[in-house]
C-alpha cells in the first residue's frame, strides 16, 4: 500500500488533471471542423434535410440522399444507398443547445468536451480505487488521462459522444466494482441508469457490454447473483438497440463503416488490421492509425505478438502480486478491454475508438509499474525482464503517450485552423452571392465543403471532381473536361478511406452519374491502366457562375478550366 496520505494522493489527481488539460491545450483551442460545420448548420437551418435538437448525428439518409447529392456535400461517386445515421440523443440534444446558446464559438464548445474528459478522468479515477490500492490507482489514473486516445474527442466537438459515454459508463463500472460482494438494489438501479446515459450519448456505450460480462463472470457466487449486474446493462443496451433498429440508424454503402449485421463479410474481412491496428495504439501507443494501413496485414500480426509477448508474464507476475480480490479484478479489467474492441471494428481504425478499451488497460499497465519499481518487494526482484517490461510499458504510457497527445493535438490544431482560414478564404472568394457553384478540380478528405461558408454566401452547388494525388485535364469542348488518374490509384480514396462508398460495391467502366448540372461519364474505371472520366457541364466551363478551386491538404486556391483543346495538371 501507498505510504503517502490521502490528502497527497487527491492533491495528484489534481496535479494529473492539470497535465491533462496543458497536453491537450492545442485541442482546446481549435477552431471548428468537419463535422462541426454540419452540425452548425443544422442547428441554424441551413442544412438541406431538417433537424430537430437529436437530430445532428443523422448526417445521411434515405430521404434526404438526392438533397444532399445535388447540393455536393455528397460527392458525384456516393453510393446510392449510403446511409450514414447515429443514434446518440443525448450528445446531439446537449450540442444543439451549446451551439444556439454560444452562436457556435469554439472555445465554450471545446471547454464542454474538457469538462466531460475531466468527468470521465474522475469516473475512472473512482474506479480503480475499487481495484487498485492508491498508489497504483493514481497511476493508473495518469495512464489513462493523458492517453493519446482523447485528443480527436477534444479538438472535434463533433466527436464528444465519446467523451461522454465514457464518463457515464466508467461511472456505472464503478457502481458494480462497489457491489462485488453484495449486490444492492441502489447499486443496480443506479448502473442501469448510467449505462442507460451512456448509450443515450454513443453507440460507444455497448462498448462496455464485454466489462460487465467479464465482471460478473469473475464474481463468486451464484448465478442469482450475477443477475441484477448483467441486467443492469443488458436492459438498457436492449432498449437502445430496439429504438434504433425500429428508427432505421446506421450505417451502409460505406467504405469507412461495416456494419457486422448488414455486411458480415466486409466486417470480419476488415476486422484483423483494424484489431491489430487497435491494440497497437491502445497497449503502445503507437499511433499506428497513420501508419498500419499501408503494411503487409503479416508484419503487423508479427510485431504486435512478439511486444504483447514481451509483456505477457510480467503483467501476469504483477497480477498474482496484487493479491487475490485485486488480481481477480484486473483479469475482468484485462478481458473487458479486449472484448471492448469488438463494437469499433465497425469503423475505420482511430484512436479515437479505443478509449472504452484503454480504461481497462491503464490499471494493468500501473499495477506492473508498481510491482516492479515502487512496492517494497521492488529492490529484491529477481526478474529483470520485469523490470524492463515495466520501463517499457511505463515510458509508452507516461512518456511517449503523453508527448503523441499533445504532438497529435497540435496537428489537430493546426489542419483546423488551416480549414478555417480555407472557410474565409472560400467566403471572399465566392462574394456575397449564393447563385455561385463552385467546382473543386482536385480536393482533399478534409475538404470544409460548402457548409463551412456562412449564410447568404452558401454556394448552390459544390462540385468535386476527384480526389487524387495526381491527375492531368483535358478540355475537349467548351463545356466538357476529361480528368486521366494514373495506374495504380483511384480519382477517390478506396477502402476504409472513403467514407462514401464501399469497395464491395465500386464505380466501374461505363458507369454514369447525372448530378444537377454536371452530368459524369466513367470512361475507364482504372482496373487494367489509368482512370478516365468525362464531365460534362450544362453550361461553359468559363460561366461567371461557376468558381473553380483547387485543394492542397486544408488549403485552398484559386483555379481555372484550362482553354479548349489543352490540357492542365491537377498536382498539389
Amino acid at each position: 500500500m501507498s505510504r503517502l496520505s490521502k490528502p497527497s494522493h487527491a492533491w495528484l489527481a489534481v496535479a494529473i488533471l492539470l497535465a491533462g488539460a496543458l497536453v491537450f491545450l492545442p485541442a482546446v483551442r481549435a477552431p471548428l471542423w468537419l463535422d462541426d460545420y454540419v452540425q452548425a448548420s443544422m442547428v441554424d437551418g441551413s442544412f438541406p434535410a431538417a433537424r430537430g435538437p437529436t437530430g445532428l448525428y443523422d448526417f445521411v439518409g434515405d430521404d434526404d440522399r438526392k438533397a444532399l447529392m445535388d447540393r455536393g456535400i455528397l460527392p458525384w461517386w456516393s453510393n446510392p444507398r449510403l446511409k450514414v445515421r447515429f443514434f446518440r440523443p443525448l450528445s446531439s440534444a446537449l450540442l444543439f443547445a451549446e451551439h444556439r446558446l454560444t452562436s457556435h464559438a469554439p472555445l465554450p464548445l471545446h471547454l464542454a468536451s474538457l469538462a466531460w474528459w475531466a468527468a470521465a478522468v474522475l469516473a475512472a479515477r473512482s474506479l480503480y480505487r475499487r481495484v487498485l490500492p492508491e498508489r497504483a490507482s493514481t497511476l493508473a489514473m495518469a495512464v489513462f488521462a493523458l492517453a493519446p486516445c482523447h485528443a480527436l474527442p477534444l479538438a472535434w466537438v463533433a466527436n464528444r459522444e465519446v467523451l461522454m459515454s465514457l464518463a457515464f459508463g466508467a461511472a456505472a463500472l464503478g457502481l458494480l466494482a462497489r457491489s462485488r460482494t453484495a449486490p444492492t438494489w441502489g447499486g443496480f438501479l443506479g448502473a442501469t441508469a448510467l449505462f442507460s446515459l451512456s448509450l443515450a450519448s454513443g453507440e460507444y456505450g455497448v462498448c462496455f457490454g464485454g466489462y460487465v460480462l467479464a465482471f460478473e463472470l469473475s464474481r463468486p457466487g451464484s448465478r442469482w447473483k450475477k443477475l441484477p449486474g448483467l441486467l443492469a446493462f443488458a436492459l438498457p443496451a436492449a432498449a437502445y438497440l430496439s429504438v434504433r433498429a425500429a428508427l432505421h440508424y446506421g450505417a451502409a454503402g460505406s467504405g469507412f463503416y461495416h456494419d457486422p449485421l448488414r455486411t458480415p463479410g466486409a466486417f470480419l474481412q476488415a476486422a484483423p488490421r483494424r484489431l491489430i491496428t487497435l491494440l497497437a495504439d491502445g497497449w503502445l501507443t503507437a499511433n499506428a492509425d497513420d501508419w498500419a494501413s499501408e503494411a503487409p496485414l503479416w508484419l503487423l500480426a508479427a510485431l504486435l505478438a512478439c511486444a504483447l509477448l514481451f509483456f505477457a508474464r510480467p503483467l501476469r507476475t504483477a497480477m498474482r502480486a496484487a493479491g487475490a480480490p485485486a488480481q481477480r479484478d484486473l483479469r475482468w479489467l484485462a478481458a473487458g478491454s479486449l472484448l471492448a474492441l469488438v463494437p469499433v471494428l465497425a469503423a475505420a481504425p482511430s484512436s479515437r475508438l479505443i478509449a472504452v478499451s484503454v480504461l481497462g488497460t491503464a490499471p494493468l499497465v500501473a499495477a506492473l509499474i508498481d510491482h516492479a519499481w515502487l512496492s517494497g518487494a521492488a529492490s529484491v526482484l529477481p526478474d529483470q525482464r520485469l523490470r524492463l517490461a515495466a520501463i517499457a510499458l511505463g515510458f509508452l504510457h507516461l512518456v511517449h503517450g503523453p508527448a503523441i497527445s499533445w504532438f497529435t493535438s497540435r496537428a489537430l490544431q493546426a489542419t483546423s485552423v488551416e480549414s478555417a482560414a480555407s472557410a474565409r478564404w472560400l467566403r471572399d472568394r465566392i462574394g456575397d452571392t449564393s447563385a455561385a457553384s463552385v467546382v473543386v478540380t482536385r480536393a482533399a478528405w478534409q475538404s470544409v465543403g460548402p457548409l463551412a461558408v456562412d449564410p447568404p454566401r452558401v454556394p448552390a452547388r459544390w462540385r468535386v471532381l476527384v480526389i487524387a494525388r495526381h491527375a492531368l485535364a483535358l478540355r475537349t469542348n467548351d463545356r466538357t473536361l476529361e480528368v486521366v488518374i494514373p495506374r495504380g490509384e483511384g480519382f477517390y480514396p478506396a477502402g476504409s478511406n472513403d467514407l462514401f462508398r464501399s469497395d464491395d460495391d465500386p464505380i466501374r467502366t461505363g458507369d454514369e452519374v447525372d448530378v444537377p448540372g454536371m452530368h459524369v461519364t466513367v470512361v475507364d474505371a482504372g482496373i487494367s491502366g489509368p482512370a478516365r472520366m468525362r464531365f460534362v457541364f450544362d453550361r461553359s466551363l468559363d460561366d461567371p457562375s461557376l468558381t473553380w478551386v483547387a485543394q492542397t491538404a486544408a488549403t485552398y486556391k484559386s483555379s481555372s478550366p484550362p482553354g479548349v483543346g489543352f490540357g492542365a495538371r491537377l498536382d498539389p
